[in-house]
C-alpha cells in the first residue's frame, strides 16, 4: 500500500485539498444571491414608501 492509506490516514486530506475550490466558488454564489435579493427587497421597500 502507498499513500495516504498506508499512513492510516484514509482520504481526508486528499479530498479536503480537492473540495477547497469548489467550495470557494459555491460559497461565493450564495453570497452573491443573497446580496442580491436583499437588495430586490430593498428596493421594493424604498418604493412603497416604508424604508
Amino acid at each position: 500500500m502507498t499513500g495516504a492509506w498506508a499512513n492510516g490516514m484514509g482520504y481526508g486530506p486528499e479530498l479536503l485539498a480537492i473540495e477547497t475550490l469548489p467550495d470557494v466558488f459555491r460559497t461565493l454564489g450564495n453570497v452573491t444571491a443573497d446580496m442580491a435579493v436583499m437588495r430586490l427587497a430593498g428596493r421594493r421597500r424604498a418604493v412603497a414608501g416604508e424604508a
